[in-house]
């Protein structure tokens, strides 16, 4: 596939839809990614851009439970002093950066989602620097705040279900303190990380985590090993649809 305009820059898609950008230099390479993204994943795209500058309202729907949204995103100010940020970049990082705005700008330009016209009634879109920092801060904050509520609910469960201070201590090295058993003991949790059809010390329930592995040439049928770099999803999700 070639890009209008830029006569340097081709994606080749495997078998799989795994897109492969081929370019002259790391700028074409950016822009082919962005301009990739653009369309693979522009909807998600256009959701964060929105959800992060706190306007649900604005270009979703104007209801109380979006109005609730709005209000915690803005709460946290995602896409707030970005100027700043950009000017600490170098003008190659700041080129750089831009050719993948302009890829993902580009191809919107061109195509848009069709959920952008057709469901939502979006007139336009367009992506900046700010925006990527903007993403930057909201994954960071958000990955970070599932996982750390995540393990300490785990920690609660595992409280509860007697697992000895020893093996908790393994775990959690040098973090745990002296922790209150019985206060802890009596905490109702809304939800659970281990269901109670698992029975504990046999056995784990599969956790969404982020995950990197690798398998040895010796046990995959090219004789090639095989690289999971991230993917944050479960192996029945290969090949992943983040790259």
């Amino acid at each position: 596939m070639r890009i209008k305009g830029k006569p340097h820059i081709s994606i080749i898609r495997d078998e799989n839809g795994i897109p492969k950008v081929v370019g002259k230099d790391l700028n074409d390479l950016l822009f082919g990614l962005g301009y990739c993204h653009a369309m693979d994943r522009g909807i998600q795209l256009m959701l964060m851009q929105t959800l992060g500058k706190g306007e649900a309202c604005l270009k979703l729907q104007d209801t109380d439970e979006m109005f609730e949204i709005d209000t915690f995103f803005r709460r946290f100010n995602f896409c707030g002093n970005t100027a700043a940020e950009i000017e600490k970049f170098t003008p190659t990082e700041k080129e750089q950066l831009q050719a993948y705005c302009d890829g993902i700008n580009q191809r919107f330009a061109e195509k848009k989602p069709w959920e952008l016209t057709k469901l939502i009634g979006f007139k336009s879109f367009h992506w900046e620097i700010q925006d990527i920092i903007m993403m930057t801060r909201m994954a960071g904050f958000l990955t970070l705040a599932q996982s750390q509520g995540e393990i300490e609910l785990l920690f609660i469960e595992l409280v509860q279900n007697k697992i000895p201070k020893k093996l908790l201590g393994e775990l959690f090295p040098g973090i745990l303190g002296n922790y209150d058993e019985e206060v802890i003991s009596e905490i109702t949790l809304p939800s659970k990380i281990i269901p109670d059809s698992v029975k504990w010390h046999s056995s784990a329930n599969p956790l969404m985590a982020s995950n990197n592995w690798v398998v040895n040439g010796d046990k995959s049928a090219s004789g090639c090993p095989i690289l999971a770099n991230d993917p944050h999803l479960e192996v029945n999700r290969l090949p992943a649809v983040w790259y």
